[in-house]
């Protein structure tokens, strides 16, 4: 019998090979595409890190152990993964999400500057605002390079002397308790005496009732200036959320590549997805109209049409938070679940947890908050609202 296999190798699973293999343990990772590939729901370049206000109680021990293995995974790498840019939250003084914000960082004792809207136009002249907006201005905020991420994350691992397997389909087929979890892979049965699921938007395919989580299918977003003197650099236009005065919220990066910057909204929209991997249609214009509407308002100088489009998953949980454990007759078999749209910079720190669970190891933080039981009188994910 073999030892363990990680089935999904994007932002968790990748970083769970890396870690299981650090402990020198025999690890199998099976991937239905390509390393870092676009099917999933960790491609488009960047992802958030860090930003003010966005880090509930549950996750601060996550975020410590993320940065810590972060670094690690820099420095055994040789590649830059983490980018300090700063950060901003904009909108209304007094508005829900500006007051959230600034709460939270209040608590939590986190370092950020507040200004007014005539410094957000002088330092940021990119973003309109209206005068009674403020920005609270998080130094320490900024992004992850999510594909590079994960491409370190499988090469330290193959390195540690993991084994993959891209272009690979893997099933289960059954837990056996102490015989292990049989899984089919590519037709043939193997055998594994323990298994990280961390397929993403395939898990409600993979393991129907390990939780109610659902994907929807969403789009990333980039945009060009209509000037090209407009100053796109971090400096100028550093990794936001954003509130504006009719509700919506979205967010952005600064441009890292030819595409422009990208932007998208917050929250609870997009499209139930009911074949993951039949995900790969082309972008609708219909799809991208109510983004478009928001760079409208709230950025003139950009072109409002996105310049590049491409289409991406969320996987949600009812709660919107992480869905970690064994569920009911799989318990050799690590579900690690729903990052609802704000796991990937934590994903180090999840594969740390799996690699953990997958072997008795105590965990390194209280994950009770985490915990799949705590589905077993819930309703299943509805239709996602839009917007």
């Amino acid at each position: 019998m073999e030892e363990v296999a990680v089935i999904g190798l994007g932002a968790v699973g990748s970083m769970a090979l890396w870690r299981l293999a650090s402990r020198g343990v025999r690890v199998v990772g099976f991937e239905r595409f390509g390393a870092a590939h676009s099917r999933g729901s960790s491609h488009g370049e960047t992802r958030m890190n860090k930003i003010i206000g966005d880090q509930p109680a549950p996750y601060k021990p996550l975020a410590r152990r993320a940065d810590e293995l972060w670094k690690r995974l820099e420095e055994e790498s040789g590649r830059q993964l983490a980018v300090e840019s700063g950060g901003l939250v904009i909108g209304p003084k007094d508005g829900p999400y500006v007051t959230r914000a600034r709460r939270l960082a209040d608590a939590q004792e986190m370092p950020y500057e507040e200004i007014d809207a005539d410094e957000i136009r002088r330092r940021y002249p990119v973003h309109a605002v209206d005068d009674g907006d403020v920005a609270l201005v998080d130094p320490h905020a900024g992004y992850l390079r999510s594909e590079d991420g994960i491409r370190a994350a499988l090469l330290r691992a193959k390195a540690l002397g993991a084994e993959t397997h891209f272009d690979t389909v893997a099933t289960l087929v059954r837990d056996e308790g102490d015989a292990g979890v049989v899984v089919d892979v590519d037709g043939e049965e193997r055998r594994f005496r323990r298994v990280v699921l961390s397929a993403g938007a395939w898990i409600p395919q993979e393991m129907p009732d390990a939780a109610p989580v659902a994907p929807v299918r969403i789009n990333a977003t980039w945009f060009s200036p209509n000037d090209e003197r407009a100053p796109l650099d971090a400096e100028h236009f550093p990794v936001f959320m954003r509130e504006l005065a009719d509700g919506r919220i979205g967010w952005g990066f600064p441009q890292v590549s030819e595409r422009g910057v990208k932007i998208g909204l917050h929250g609870r929209y997009g499209t139930p997805v009911i074949d993951a991997t039949a995900n790969d249609r082309p972008v609708a214009p219909d799809e991208v109209a109510a983004i478009a509407d928001f760079v409208r308002a709230g950025f003139p100088a950009l072109v409002p049409t996105p310049s590049t489009a491409v289409p991406c998953m969320v996987t949600w949980a009812p709660d919107e938070t992480f869905a970690i454990g064994s569920p009911e007759g799989w318990e050799n078999v690590v579900v690690m679940s729903a990052c609802s749209g704000h796991g990937f910079k934590y994903a180090p720190a999840s594969g740390e947890l799996a690699a953990q669970l997958a072997l008795g190891e105590e965990p390194f933080a209280d994950i009770s908050a985490f915990d799949l039981t705590r589905f077993t009188d819930a309703e299943p994910v509805g239709t996602p609202r839009i917007g």
